[in-house]
């Protein structure tokens, strides 16, 4: 119970800390643009369509923002996979003490190395899974005439601060739409971070091999804990030691 809050406590806070540096970034890049090239990076129309792409009620921005959650999960997969192979192999230990490697870097420099990729092999191979899931599968479902799209919660927070200064200078932005577009944007990061950590979830259990009995347990326990302090999912409780 307390991994499954310290792991909620960290996405929350990560997802806040991308779309805080993410909107203002886009915007920035947005107006820099418009100051060098006289024009927005998306007309009008353009911006139109994207902020109505987001509309929670109106668009397929939920199933797009699940589906977008088993991506994170595969690439979650890719990266544990790279991590055990990784160190089935020794690689990590293969580089450290490496003949040619300590010639050419050093004795101290291919230790480092190892510890370099021990530490960071899976999540670098995870992150660009996820780059290809994301970037190349829009391209093959357009391909195949099936109009299926993703639905990041960074992602879609860029492109909704790029709808804003063209909007606003046509005389089409409305605060309504943005609280909306903002609402869609934490929905999204709902979706992305509840489905993705539910087959995460259910991925563990089946490799520990917990039968029927002990997952209801879990679920259980699981959910007295957020009856009895919800808070604790969201921030680390006061007095309590970071896991």
């Amino acid at each position: 119970v307390e991994l499954v809050a310290a792991i909620t406590r960290s996405q929350v806070i990560a997802t806040l800390g991308n779309v805080l540096a993410t909107i203002p970034m886009a915007l920035l890049v947005d107006w820099s643009w418009h100051l060098l090239r006289g024009s927005y990076i998306l007309d009008s129309a353009e911006a139109e369509h994207g902020l109505h792409a987001l509309h929670p009620l109106l668009s397929l921005t939920v199933p797009f923002a699940a589906l977008t959650g088993v991506f994170l999960w595969i690439s979650s997969l890719v990266a544990g996979w790279t991590a055990n192979w990784a160190a089935y192999r020794r690689l990590p230990e293969a580089l450290s003490y490496n003949r040619q490697l300590g010639r050419f870097l050093g004795e101290r420099h291919a230790a480092g190395l190892g510890r370099w990729v021990n530490r960071n092999l899976g999540g670098i191979v995870g992150y660009l899974s996820l780059g290809f899931l994301l970037g190349f599968t829009p391209l093959v479902f357009a391909f195949m005439g099936l109009p299926i799209e993703v639905r990041h919660v960074t992602l879609s927070a860029a492109s909704l601060a790029l709808t804003f200064l063209p909007l606003a200078e046509a005389g089409l932005l409305h605060w309504p739409q943005v609280a909306l577009g903002l609402c869609s944007i934490g929905l999204i990061g709902i979706c992305n971070f509840g489905v993705s950590f539910f087959l995460a979830l259910r991925t563990a259990m089946q490799a520990r091999d917990l039968g029927a009995t002990e997952r209801a347990r879990l679920r259980r326990a699981l959910r007295h804990a957020f009856r009895e302090r919800p808070t604790r999912f969201l921030w680390l409780p006061r007095g309590d030691p970071p896991g």
